[in-house]
């Protein structure tokens, strides 16, 4: 069963310095305790510190009102928490420096007045000991001891956290050589950024909504979609005028039951990912919404994404959903290559393939070049995935987004077709040896005891009966493999054991017809039928006339070599 996607109507981006002042906050007793360690403050300290823009995303953060008007935390009260002991941190390293003011205000964002004129803390827990507000987040002497304040394995978790923030800040400090305006940059700096940063903020006002939601954050391990939140931003800067129709949610909720509604649904935050990758520079899939939202800051930029968008699902689903669309007789190949690509469940050439698809629909590419993309692709694919079993690495990756991206920019069909060409080669140069490829293909195997290499064997099968120009049914369904010695009488005495039988030199592939025909009948008589139908018969096929364990293994050296020297050859 697919996990259980949020409905979220309203959203709100902001920054942590205006959700520290325009609220206070609880973590209710429903949440798990805090127990961030130090892998995650390592990579908030990075985030923090190391990003180099100076509005670095965050996150989500939901929450619900309480009867007493504080804002309760149903997801994100983990990061919350730390950057109020972050601040506090930053502050206590400003008093110490002697920077007194500096340390009030940046206490104004841990403790201020409420709205009944007393000093309350921005942050508290339902279920934390005194421990977290007289030793944390107090900007006094503690009044009661450690020992006192009982600290349980969430206390210690804060109090971990606070000592590894506090190591960090004292670390940056100390490359200030005692400079105090050296150090009283560096405290602002810090404080800045902790305060700049942007987070997706989804206020509910009904309690058991809450409960809900977070029951499906936690539970079923849901977060917010990267598509609720490119919605949103699209829809804030598209506003619809009053009493007008809303045209960019109609075509962006267009766009998202698109894929959502396919007899398989295909994911939207992967589309969206795929998309972007196929027409900007490279992102991960974390940092996706922010590079969309830091991109798309005009009307003009926006309504030409949702544009694009609206064009591209279309492709998008017909990729990996090839029944969706009727394909033109030169595009035939490029539906079986996606149909390959799809049985091996393969995400990581899409965003180039959407680029290639999206410029042949615009006319702005020849056939010919997008063939002979798509084909490069599969051959590659074949090679290393299907026959060898080796994950693509992170560069190859990267070369299908960046070479997707210059498709899509370049001027006209010559700059692409150069383009594919040199893709082309960059690909062919990260392929194995041919010694290196041969051994595995010859060890696939395909029989009744020997099922799943089955579909890799029919298709290179395919492929080569392709490139001696016999005509195959466009159903490849109607066609099916033949075991020139049957796999019904396997005979140790004649050396034809299963595995044997199983071998690539004793298999063909021909017509679901001719496959009855044949049945189990000798191979002299399989020969015959052969010939008659006007089948290709290979050198070995044509010149043996007795058929041996010998003459498979030859074969099946045969096909190997011919598989890499004439049929995938990603070129």
């Amino acid at each position: 069963m697919g996990r259980r996607s949020l409905n979220i109507s309203k959203l709100e981006e902001t920054q942590v310095e205006t959700l520290l002042t325009s609220a206070f906050y609880e973590i209710p007793r429903f949440q798990r305790p805090y127990m961030w360690r130090d892998e995650h403050l390592t990579d908030f300290w990075q985030d923090l510190i190391s990003e180099q823009s100076v509005d670095h995303f965050l996150g989500s953060m939901v929450t619900f009102t309480t009867p007493a008007k504080r804002r309760a935390i149903v997801d994100g009260q983990q990061r919350l928490t730390t950057i109020v002991l972050f601040l506090c941190v930053v502050r206590d390293s400003m008093a110490s420096h002697g920077l007194a003011e500096l340390a009030k205000k940046v206490h104004a964002y841990v403790k201020r007045t409420n709205r009944d004129g007393q000093p309350d803390y921005v942050l508290r827990s339902e279920t934390s000991s005194p421990y977290f507000e007289d030793h944390i987040l107090s900007f006094v002497e503690p009044e009661l001891k450690r020992e006192e304040c009982k600290p349980g394995l969430e206390e210690l978790s804060v109090d971990n956290a606070f000592k590894f923030l506090r190591a960090k800040v004292d670390a940056e400090l100390e490359a200030c050589l005692g400079s105090s305006k050296a150090i009283e940059t560096a405290l602002k700096r810090m404080r800045d950024k902790v305060l700049d940063l942007q987070v997706i903020h989804v206020g509910m006002e009904d309690q058991d909504e809450a409960y809900m939601v977070f029951e499906t954050l936690n539970t079923r391990g849901m977060n917010l979609r990267t598509q609720d939140m490119v919605k949103n931003h699209v829809l804030k800067v598209l506003k619809a005028k009053r009493g007008s129709v809303d045209g960019a949610r109609i075509r962006w909720t267009a766009a998202v039951q698109k894929l959502e509604k396919a007899p398989v649904p295909i994911g939207f935050d992967t589309f969206l990912l795929h998309q972007w990758l196929s027409t900007n520079d490279y992102t991960g899939k974390k940092q996706l919404y922010r590079a969309i939202r830091n991109q798309l800051l005009t009307k003009t930029s926006v309504e030409s994404y949702l544009t694009l968008i609206g064009g591209d699902v279309e492709l998008y689903r017909s990729m990996l959903e090839t029944s969706y669309r009727q394909w033109p007789s030169k595009q035939r190949d490029v539906k079986r290559g996606l149909d390959a690509l799809r049985s091996l469940r393969l995400a990581v050439p899409l965003p180039f393939l959407l680029s290639v698809m999206r410029a042949r629909e615009a006319d702005g590419l020849t056939a010919r070049s997008e063939l002979k993309a798509f084909r490069a692709v599969e051959d590659f694919h074949f090679i290393i995935t299907a026959v060898m079993s080796r994950s693509s690495s992170g560069g190859v990756a990267s070369m299908y987004a960046r070479t997707g991206r210059l498709i899509y920019q370049a001027p006209d069909a010559n700059a692409r077709a150069v383009l594919i060409s040199s893709f082309a080669t960059s690909l062919k140069r990260k392929l194995p040896t041919q010694a290196e490829f041969e051994p595995y293909f010859a060890g696939l195997r395909c029989s009744n005891r020997y099922p799943d290499s089955a579909p890799v064997l029919k298709y290179a099968l395919r492929r080569m009966l392709e490139v001696e120009g016999f005509p195959l049914p466009v159903d490849l369904s109607s066609v099916t493999v033949e075991h020139l010695w049957p796999q019904s009488k396997p005979s140790v005495d004649d050396g034809m054991t299963d595995d044997v039988i199983a071998s690539p030199g004793n298999l063909i592939l021909v017509s679901k017809e001719l496959n009855g025909t044949l049945s189990d009948k000798s191979f002299t008589q399989k020969k015959r039928i052969l010939r008659a139908a006007n089948y290709p018969l290979d050198p070995i096929l044509a010149s043996t006339r007795r058929w041996t364990p010998e003459c498979v293994e030859a074969r099946t050296a045969w096909l190997s070599s011919n598989a890499w020297e004439k049929t995938f050859t990603v070129a």
